[in-house]
């Protein structure tokens, strides 16, 4: 009985980071506000788990989502351009789920994982198996070792370093266990400078082959193990767009500071990109390519 409550609370993990997706397919319109509100998470705090939309009239929402739109402008020019409008939104996303990882770790807990999360249960439930066998805290089991011709094993390696490097960053008292506090700090990096700087440092350790301190393009292809010799055109195409477009934020052709751990999360990046355009095709009535609050209020009140 234990062993299937184990199995439901990692597939109730990993089903909750498919929810920023479902939750766009399911309500586009929701989903924006969400991501408008969760941007600041100073901001967020003071409203805890409280719906604005829920509970305040249309004069007080309005006046929430101007000072929301002041937080936006980072250089407060009285503009919300894309550059603020992706960083707000890729904040956002890691907010939200954060407040996911809240409820997933009362499930955790529930089940009488009392130990925490390990290495091997965050294997399990993202990739379903490991590169060799192993023992965790409830028993041996075998496990598949995975096979580098198999057609799933490019998007397993890109996840599995990122995901590593997240793992031992956040496991602050290095017993192979993320705690709760730990759990959150996975999940949520950018909330966390520690966790943050250790993430760096572990990913300059196993990247940064010429040690310049900056990650340049063939470096972030050789992580991945991809190289003309061994990658198809589509492939290694997807992997040089990604780095270009939606990682390396400055157009500087390295990957360096907070744009590390923009790489942290390349998928959720991508979505972030995605929503900040869809967000700017629908509030920029004056087609100029930036926000302003009453553009945002507009289409969002």
């Amino acid at each position: 009985m234990k062993s299937l409550e184990v199995f439901s609370t990692l597939m109730a993990s990993a089903a909750a980071r498919t929810h920023i997706k479902k939750s766009i397919i399911d309500n586009r319109i929701k989903f924006d506000k969400e991501v408008l509100f969760h941007g600041d998470a100073e901001f967020w705090e003071d409203y805890d788990d409280w719906d604005p939309y829920a509970d305040l009239d249309t004069e007080e929402i309005e006046d929430i989502m101007r000072r929301i739109a002041a937080h936006m402008d980072a250089n407060k020019d009285g503009y919300i351009d894309s550059e603020e409008l992706t960083i707000w939104t890729l904040f956002s996303m890691h907010n939200i789920n954060a407040k996911w990882a809240h409820e997933e770790w009362e499930d955790i807990d529930m089940h009488g994982n009392n130990m925490g999360m390990s290495w091997q249960d965050i294997c399990n439930e993202e990739y379903g198996f490991q590169f060799e066998q192993s023992v965790d805290q409830y028993g041996p089991r075998d496990v598949e070792k995975f096979d580098p011709d198999n057609e799933e094993y490019y998007e397993f390696n890109r996840n599995y370093n990122r995901n590593r490097a997240k793992f031992e960053a956040s496991d602050q008292n290095t017993d192979g266990f993320l705690n709760r506090d730990e759990w959150l700090s996975y999940n949520n990096p950018f909330k966390h400078q520690e966790v943050k700087d250790k993430m760096i440092e572990k990913i300059m350790e196993k990247i940064d082959s010429d040690q310049d301190g900056a990650i340049s393009l063939q470096e972030y292809l050789n992580d991945w193990r991809i190289r003309p010799s061994d990658a198809n055109d589509d492939a290694l195409e997807y992997d040089i767009d990604e780095f270009k477009e939606d990682l390396d934020r400055n157009g500087d052709g390295i990957l360096e500071g907070d744009e590390l751990i923009f790489w942290l999360d390349a998928d959720l990046a991508g979505d972030a990109n995605d929503e900040a355009e869809h967000l700017m095709d629908t509030c920029d009535e004056d087609q100029d390519g930036k926000l302003t609050a009453e553009e945002i209020v507009n289409h969002y009140v």
